[in-house]
């Protein structure tokens, strides 16, 4: 979805942004306070040496950011702040109660797993990278333009990234959808709604709660015959899984070989039991060891299959490597050892194969983009008789959704708004 555009518009206040940097590096923070202040919308700006004095500037009363269209941007450099590694960084960060509206970013190159990579983004981590990445990021994140390229942070919306998939059932189906059913059953749009229910629970289940799952969807089908295609083709099609032999005896004791999964030697074998197999009711998941050239082995295939990895230890990348792999369907990285001391990987499989599934029919940015399209069509018929209170709901959503996205994935969304 890459340059497309929609039209959801919206007036609101002017956003302005206060700016933390913590870390011992003055020469690295005042470049990032001055470059900041050169933007024109950041009115407060400090920088301190370690989390806890960040903490207590944070926590002055005009410091301090609580309205929707402001945000507190916290830049933590990890090296002058003495961290050995991003994930000790991120933990003491949680020691401290930060509310309102608020991100972090994050000055380090270092690799970390994808389970670190979903616990980052529930601190409300939303940037790891070099300081040219994050000053490129920081200038789209806050500039004005009539055109937002998401991710954005000028729009009216929930600013915590921990918040844009996580609570997107609450905010849109509990704040929006509840109030406005009797128009949206008026306008033919409740299997437009069950779609978007049904897809926000997928990518739920997938990137935010990936070890387990959350709760069920807001609406429940009474009757299969409401439900949209892809949620029926869901219910119709059966999954099997592709592993190789290093993790045959991980599986389920129940499933049964040549129906639940299949075995592999190789890459190319994976490749042609993917293909093999997979008929109009049926769809393979890959399980593989180790992350491969994804792209190289299924040129060429109508949909890139759904894969997760699951190896003697976890998979490291960048912030970018990741969104680089959900890019390509990647639904999430494991180590076979944590697994088995914890839930265990048959759990693993057994609870999370009817939602990786759906990744084989529709991939990760497939499903963003039918999300965001449904929104936009929502809005679209509804927005004439809708109250200001909940033109800015369904907006509010749509913003979350499109900076999910823009978080999860490596390219961006454009929207058409009044800034």
């Amino acid at each position: 979805m890459t340059g497309e555009k929609h039209t959801l518009v919206l007036d609101h206040p002017d956003p302005f942004f206060h700016l933390l940097f913590m870390g011992g590096d003055t020469e690295i923070g005042t470049r990032v306070v001055e470059e900041a202040r050169s933007w024109g919308n950041v009115e407060k700006a400090a920088l301190t040496s370690s989390i806890s004095h960040g903490f207590k500037i944070w926590q002055e009363q005009e410091f301090r950011i609580g309205k929707s269209h402001g945000c507190q941007l916290m830049v933590l450099h990890q090296d002058s702040l003495e961290y050995q590694n991003i994930t000790d960084l991120v933990k003491a960060l949680g020691e401290y109660d930060w509310k309102g509206f608020h991100a972090f970013f994050v000055l380090s190159n270092e690799y970390y797993s994808f389970s670190d990579h979903v616990n980052f983004i529930s601190k409300n981590v939303m940037f790891c990278g070099d300081l040219p990445q994050f000053s490129d990021l920081l200038n789209r994140l806050i500039s004005i333009d009539e055109a937002v390229c998401f991710p954005s942070l000028v729009v009216p919306f929930q600013k915590k990234p921990s918040e844009w998939i996580r609570q997107f059932k609450h905010d849109y189906f509990g704040g929006f959808y509840a109030a406005n059913n009797t128009s949206i059953v008026e306008h033919g749009l409740l299997g437009v709604q069950r779609e978007i229910d049904f897809l926000q629970d997928v990518l739920r289940n997938v990137l935010v709660f990936h070890r387990n799952n959350s709760h069920a969807r807001f609406l429940k089908p009474s009757d299969e015959t409401l439900e949209s295609d892809i949620c029926r083709q869901a219910l119709d099609t059966e999954a099997f899984l592709v592993c190789p032999v290093s993790l045959a005896g991980s599986l389920p004791s129940y499933w049964q070989e040549g129906m639940d999964y299949y075995i592999y030697e190789n890459i190319d074998q994976a490749r042609e039991l993917l293909t093999q197999n997979c008929e109009e009711d049926q769809v393979g998941i890959l399980a593989c060891t180790e992350i491969f050239d994804y792209e190289s082995v299924f040129a060429g295939t109508a949909q890139m299959p759904v894969w997760v990895v699951i190896g003697d230890h976890e998979e490291k990348q960048t912030l970018q490597g990741w969104q680089q792999l959900c890019d390509r369907n990647l639904a999430g990285a494991f180590s076979l050892k944590a697994l088995m001391e914890e839930e265990g990987c048959p759990h693993l499989f057994a609870i999370k194969r009817s939602y990786w599934k759906v990744l084989a029919l529709r991939t990760l940015p497939q499903i963003f983009d039918r999300i965001i399209q449904l929104l936009v069509q929502t809005w679209n018929q509804l927005e004439p008789e809708l109250s200001e209170n909940y033109k800015r709901r369904i907006f509010f959503s749509y913003a979350s959704i499109c900076n999910a996205r823009a978080l999860y994935l490596s390219n961006t969304t454009k929207g058409d708004h009044h800034v």
